[in-house]
């Protein structure tokens, strides 16, 4: 298997590596609200970052076909975290009851 690499899969890596940076920053600080939902997000998103960019520098299609199935991991989880985290960082966190949990999850 040849993997080419391009300027575009360097800011891929890049993107993600500052996606675990803010993961890891978010972790870092759980006690503050939010910081949890943000965390997910941030991992959601190097994810599904990281998933594309093996995607695309792989040339075999049963490859290609599995790292774009693993890309949903981070695209289902990414809208759900990023919607919490709002909520959350706004002060209405009693919209998330576990009703709204359940239909949030239903993704």
């Amino acid at each position: 298997m040849y993997w080419y690499v391009t300027a575009v899969h360097i800011l891929f890596l890049l993107a993600a590596a500052g996606s675990i940076i803010f993961a890891l920053f978010a972790w870092k600080r759980r006690p503050v609200p939010g910081s949890v939902a943000f965390f997910v997000f941030m991992m959601a998103v190097a994810v599904w970052l990281l998933a594309y960019l093996v995607q695309m520098m792989s040339d075999d299609l049963a490859v290609k076909l599995v790292w774009a199935k693993l890309q949903y991991l981070g695209i289902s989880a990414a809208p759900v975290a990023w919607l919490v985290f709002a909520l959350w960082y706004t002060k209405r966190q009693a919209w998330l009851t576990p009703r709204h949990w359940v239909l949030l999850l239903l993704v």
